[in-house]
């Protein structure tokens, strides 16, 4: 913890002039400066040990760039998907598969709040894993991959027992829920134990900085990549539509 700087002696003064502490299991030796004021005596800390955390780290500890740059582009697909989630699927739900507005967004609404429920979930089975050959988050991120990418791609489908589109409302409406469920756990799966792999790469407080700027550069630039393919479909969907 951090010791208060001064300390209240109801106007008692002490007799001793270094006074033992005990901070984090070491104990540390104030010198106790009466000039300041001699009811709220200075406590000026003689051999407080330097933090680890503010020593450089040293260079065998370093990442480099290609492990930054790998760490980084990690995001890129999920910037991809969910920003293409945001911009189209409403849009889907309502004017390819026929569902009215108020089951589409229900549907929506139900996917974010099982991503609330699952996050920890995930977290906390994730930090239990134990995989010697591939450790608790690529085990996570692996085996999420696969199912990541089948329920996204099973959300742009209309499924062939609703018939024509619009005419099972209900049925849709399961599907999608079920869909949404299901994707959003996965994408959690391999999201969540992505990001938690920050500090386990390293330990050093600027070195997780630099790669949490490689993992929001790629994910803005995800971003504008999903704002591109937005206006490509667009325009590609008007004579369709039209």
């Amino acid at each position: 913890g951090i010791l208060p700087a001064k300390l209240d002696w109801a106007g008692k003064m002490p007799t001793p002039q270094e006074i033992g502490l005990l901070c984090h299991g070491v104990a540390i030796t104030y010198a106790v400066d009466w000039e300041r004021s001699p009811t709220h005596p200075t406590l000026l800390p003689m051999n407080y040990p330097a933090s680890p955390s503010l020593e450089p780290t040293p260079p065998s500890e370093k990442l480099d760039f290609q492990t930054k740059l790998a760490y980084g582009a990690g995001d890129l697909g999920p910037a991809i998907t969910a920003n293409v989630l945001s911009f189209f699927l409403l849009v889907f739900f309502t004017n390819v598969a026929g569902l009215n507005a108020a089951l589409a967004g229900s549907i929506l609404l139900i996917g974010k709040v099982w991503d609330a429920v699952n996050d920890p979930l995930v977290g906390v089975l994730s930090d239990r894993t134990e995989n010697r050959r591939w450790g608790r988050r690529h085990s996570w991120m692996i085996w999420g991959a696969i199912p990541f990418g089948i329920f996204y791609f099973l959300q742009w489908l209309v499924p062939g027992f609703a018939g024509e589109p619009g005419s099972n409302q209900w049925g849709l409406f399961g599907y999608y829920v079920l869909i949404s469920v299901l994707f959003n756990t996965a994408y959690t799966a391999v999201n969540l134990p992505y990001t938690a792999l920050t500090p386990e790469l390293t330990q050093d407080y600027d070195e997780r900085t630099s790669l949490n700027s490689f993992r929001f550069f790629f994910s803005i630039g995800g971003s504008i990549v999903s704002l591109i393919l937005a206006r490509i479909i667009l325009r590609s969907s008007k004579p369709m539509m039209g």
